[in-house]
């Protein structure tokens, strides 16, 4: 017991360290670092009740803020039978106050030749899209499930413009992209699409346009919903889409704030390498698109860059926008020293502010979380790219958790870390 107490004081003590010296000026604090071998109830969490501190993270509730968690999967009694081969993946949600609901997205399959199970199949890439569920008493049980469809002359089977499910994909791409409200109540969802082919020299095996040669190419679709009749009608105005001569697997798992002003900051995922960038010659960056409109219109995405002005190397990984109540924005996610091989490095994780006068990052407000340390590079690839976050209502600290993933180990290890801001 001392020497796991010893251990956890040093990785904490380590954390710190890192988080007071990456730069030197900043008002994130790190105030614990917690390590678990299983998922802690905060990953994904949410709060879904505008009375009671009751937490809500996919299978698991707390109705004690945190403090203790129970196993207890929304009911789906009101749904009817799903079919059997059908995949119904949660991946995020949104708690709205002033209706008190809860509306969680799904990316779905419908293909009976895909094991109902299995993970990311290759399949998903033209098979995927979104269905959403709504819950009006806390998360307990559901209240319908449906496709999103964009009004107008759409079907489930052509949802969106440039969309034909089981041809090109439109989803979820992990936890980063988070619904928000926009000024005018909509909520805006970012999602990925995969293309339809326009040169039969650039597709893939799935007969899907990719440029590059590498597993996947993507546009950003940002999504539109409005209530009426106590159902969501879908809206989407125009693609972000990445300049294919600057990445090679276009733009990924795009994450959406709404700043002081009103406008929409998006920063996405983009990537280098593949068959055609065997060396990984090309730049790697986060991509940042701006929307004035509430969400109809985006400008052209260029590379995200500090408040100097200069751009900063990043990996193909995911990350994170996020506001806070005392009205600030913060940015969680993946920068690199020198110029990134695809999705690697996966660390250092980092924290900074989003200066929201020039919508870029602050570069002096940085600090580390979490990193690889000198005994751990004999487990291989260190993956600190899947976090997810909230605000703690009670104590207003934000809450990070996710999994530290190493390419040679099969335990992963879970963090949960403390900031005050």
């Amino acid at each position: 017991m001392k020497l796991a107490k010893l251990k956890w004081r040093f990785i904490l003590l380590f954390t710190l360290f890192c988080a007071t010296t990456f730069f030197s000026q900043t008002s994130i604090k790190v105030l614990s670092y917690e390590t678990s071998t299983v998922q802690p109830g905060f990953y994904n969490a949410l709060y879904v009740s505008n009375t009671e501190n009751i937490l809500r993270a996919r299978f698991r509730v707390s109705n004690d803020n945190g403090k203790t968690w129970a196993i207890e999967p929304t009911s789906i009694k009101n749904l009817g039978k799903v079919p059997n081969s059908s995949q119904r993946n949660i991946t995020t949600s949104i708690y709205i106050p002033e209706k008190n609901i809860l509306v969680s997205f799904f990316n779905s399959l419908d293909n009976p030749q895909i094991a109902k199970y299995s993970v990311e199949p290759i399949e998903a890439q033209k098979d995927y899209y979104l269905r959403y569920r709504v819950s009006n008493d806390n998360g307990v049980s559901w209240l319908f499930d449906s496709p999103l469809v964009s009004e107008g002359n759409f079907s489930q089977k052509n949802p969106f413009p440039g969309i034909w499910t089981g041809k090109n994909a439109y989803y979820i791409g992990d936890f980063g992209s988070k619904p928000i409200i926009n000024n005018i109540g909509e909520i805006i969802l970012p999602v990925q699409a995969t293309i339809l082919p326009n040169q039969n020299n650039n597709l893939n095996r799935n007969n899907l346009y990719n440029p590059w040669g590498t597993t996947s190419y993507t546009d950003v679709m940002i999504l539109r919903g409005k209530w009426e009749n106590n159902q969501l009608v879908w809206k989407m105005n125009n693609k972000i889409e990445g300049d294919p001569k600057l990445t090679t697997r276009g733009l990924i798992e795009p994450t959406i704030a709404k700043l002081e002003n009103g406008n929409l900051l998006c920063v996405m995922r983009g990537s280098n390498g593949g068959i055609k960038d065997p060396t990984f010659k090309l730049l790697g960056y986060k991509w940042a698109s701006i929307s004035e409109d509430d969400g109809q219109t985006w400008s052209k995405p260029k590379p995200w860059t500090y408040d100097d002005g200069n751009p900063f190397y990043s990996p193909s990984s995911m990350s994170i926008l996020f506001t806070h109540s005392n009205g600030r924005c913060y940015w969680v996610g993946n920068i690199s020293e020198s110029n990134p091989k695809g999705n690697l490095p996966r660390f250092p994780l980092v924290m900074g502010e989003v200066d929201q006068k020039t919508m870029t990052l602050i570069k002096s407000s940085i600090i580390t979380l979490d990193t690889q340390k000198p005994d751990e590079k004999a487990k291989g690839n260190l993956d600190l790219g899947h976090t997810t976050i909230y605000e703690d209502r009670v104590s207003k600290e934000i809450v990070v958790s996710y999994q530290r993933i190493y390419s040679k180990q099969k335990q992963k290890d879970w963090v949960t870390i403390r900031l005050k801001v």
